[in-house]
């Protein structure tokens, strides 16, 4: 599914005003993560170029807590990664990579459950993650935890409308992370109408939003374990971004089941030859696709 398939033509966009509540229904949920990232730059006449595909899998299940918040159980089920940047190239898959020490944290986080508690707001209150395996995963991808998985599910919320109903063709603006310890975007959402995917009822959401002030990255650091990574992050600005996608919003259990999120940034970074600071230009896909 890509978003150039939908039709937009064929959305009901006769329904009358209604809400959205942000909180998933008990259950187990599937998710399936691809994100795509690319940068390129260009030091005295060298050409940097870095370009990496992350596929992951997880099963998530929900079940409610006494004071009205949910307890989520996450395990990685399969990981895929695949990195080449500067003439180098790594690559690491779970099902066959599993039994191989060189790639044991990766190791350890395939098939291991994970447990979050939220409150009643949707607020990550407890998490079991060992804090020092995140640590050392940190800067290979985030995208490995159970509160990120529950981020890229729930997050996608901040893209509703926060308390007014609204009905097709509607706008309302949006402040959004798109994880814990990521760049903010705001912009705007559409409620575009609403068709059936994948045998469910989903309301469909055009999404736009921009970085538009120079963000500095030294409070994004903080679990990066290598040292010379931590320090070049923590001299690192994002100047401007702009982020548009898509969202098939599950109107019945409360959950994104389908979202396909193009992302466009500038970097400035230290020089790795000295002088004055670079610019990066990076950009990244992330489509991410959810079912019960």
């Amino acid at each position: 599914m890509t978003s150039e398939e939908i039709d937009l033509s064929e959305l009901d966009t006769t329904r009358k005003a209604s809400s959205f509540d942000p909180i998933m229904t008990t259950g187990t949920y599937h998710q399936y993560s691809d994100i795509w990232a690319e940068s390129d730059m260009n030091l005295a006449g060298l050409e940097f170029a870095s370009i990496s595909a992350t596929q992951v899998s997880n099963v998530m299940t929900v079940s409610n807590l006494e004071d009205g918040g949910k307890e989520i159980s996450s395990v990685v089920t399969e990981v895929d990664l695949d990195v080449k940047a500067n003439g180098e190239e790594f690559q690491y898959h779970s099902e066959t990579d599993g039994d191989n020490p060189d790639f044991d944290l990766l190791n350890q986080l395939v098939g291991t459950e994970n447990v979050i508690r939220i409150d009643k707001y949707g607020k990550i209150t407890y998490s079991s993650v060992n804090q020092k395996l995140l640590e050392s995963m940190q800067e290979k991808s985030s995208s490995l935890t159970t509160s990120e998985h529950y981020s890229q599910l729930s997050d996608m919320s901040k893209a509703l409308p926060s308390t007014n109903s609204v009905k097709p063709n509607d706008k309302w603006e949006f402040d959004m992370d798109l994880s814990e310890d990521a760049v903010p975007f705001s912009g705007t959402s559409t409620l575009l109408g609403y068709t059936n995917y994948d045998g469910a009822d989903v309301a469909v959401l055009k999404m736009a939003a921009t970085v538009s002030d120079i963000i500095s990255m030294e409070d994004m650091v903080e679990n990066v374990a290598d040292d010379q990574l931590k320090d070049e992050l923590y001299h690192t600005k994002i100047k401007n971004g702009r982020m548009t996608g898509y969202m098939f919003w599950d109107t019945k259990d409360n959950f994104s089941r389908w979202v396909e999120m193009n992302i466009s940034l500038v970097m400035e970074m230290p020089n790795p030859m000295g002088g004055s600071a670079i610019d990066v230009p990076v950009t990244e896909k992330i489509v991410t696709y959810a079912h019960r």
